[in-house]
């Protein structure tokens, strides 16, 4: 089972895993025998979050031969988000926050509230602090700011590099795509730059998200750098965010057909099966999506497990993907919501 579908299996009714857990008439039988509080329960306990079971398989190891131990662990494992691709900028509601609140002990109402002082908790966090004290450091003097640093700008400045970069784009999507980063490119027509950087000062540059212009023997001047302003991980690379924004434009004008569809199993079915096509061909022809297989390279999530009942109401088809355009196994995740016809 690929880690896709099992998070499916997360986000299902015990009515759901029984439909889905019956490949095989063994595991059929087996999945009959529980009931659906323990059914639910078993999915999402794999070891990983046992930690007294972890340990207890830990203090069995024979040192005198290898040991592999398979613990999985579910994302936000205990929300109502665990498991989802998603759940990392996924909210609680007031009633989430309220059930998580009562599980844990905790009142909202004094959230950051210490544990008590007698209490084991509260003796070891009074003798953690008193090993990690320090005598306070005498403050220093706030050093003046200099009014010039000896950089100030003079002169004009030309927008002809600005101006071959937006260039440099358009002939990289031209010769390779849109999933190449646009760097390492000859800026044509340029012959020079009014200010050359070294190793040392393009480095902290670099790593702010500003894509500058190198010159180097024999090769001209280069856009030397691309990347984007974002702080989000998924987003820093500026081939990246180009190629996502192209899947996406592109999947949402390929499925507009769903607005003259009936809502349903049926349509979420081939809505799956077109997005599933095209990713596929992406990937064949090596156009940016990584990975040895299709599902290392992506996953399309379109059933009952995203398309809620309001969600139907709302007249809504919601389509959940996400793709491998650095490493495989890392996914940027991105959702694709369409008018759809009545159920």
């Amino acid at each position: 089972m690929s880690n896709p579908e099992f998070q499916r299996l997360l986000r299902c009714t015990p009515a759901q895993l029984r439909e889905r857990l019956s490949d095989t008439p063994e595991l059929a039988s087996l999945v009959r025998t529980l009931d659906d509080g323990t059914l639910h329960a078993a999915i999402r306990n794999l070891g990983g979050h046992d930690l007294q079971a972890v340990g207890d398989v830990f203090a069995q190891i024979d040192d005198t031969r290898p040991t592999v131990i398979f613990a999985y662990t579910v994302k936000g494992f205990g929300l109502a988000s665990e498991g989802h691709p998603q759940n990392h900028s996924s909210l609680l509601s007031a009633d989430q926050i309220a059930a998580l609140a009562e599980r844990s002990g905790v009142s909202l109402d004094a959230p950051w509230q210490r544990f008590g002082p007698d209490s084991p908790a509260g003796r070891a966090c009074a003798t953690t602090a008193q090993r990690l004290r320090r005598d306070p450091a005498a403050l220093a003097a706030v050093p003046a700011l200099p009014s010039d640093i000896g950089r100030t700008p003079s002169g004009k400045a030309t927008t002809q590099a600005a101006l071959g970069r937006t260039g440099v784009w358009a002939r990289t999507d031209a010769e390779r795509g849109v999933f190449k980063a646009p760097a390492n490119q000859n800026l044509r027509g340029v012959n020079d730059l009014q200010r050359l950087l070294t190793d040392e000062e393009h480095g902290p540059l670099n790593e702010a998200g500003v894509n500058c212009l190198r010159v180097f023997p024999d090769r001209g001047v280069l856009v030397w750098g691309a990347r984007t302003l974002s702080t989000n991980r998924d987003w820093k690379y500026l081939n990246v965010r180009r190629l996502v924004s192209f899947l996406s434009d592109s999947i949402r004008s390929g499925t507009a057909w769903t607005s003259a569809e009936p809502n349903g199993a049926r349509m979420w079915g081939n809505l799956r099966h077109s997005v599933t096509s095209f990713l596929t061909d992406q990937w064949r022809q090596e156009r940016g999506l990584l990975g040895r297989t299709p599902e290392e390279a992506f996953y399309v999530i379109c059933d009952d497990t995203n398309n809620k009942p309001d969600t139907l109401a709302a007249g809504q088809v919601v389509c959940d993907i996400g793709v491998a355009p650095v490493r495989p196994a890392e996914f940027v995740h991105f959702t694709i919501t369409q008018i759809a016809g009545a159920p």
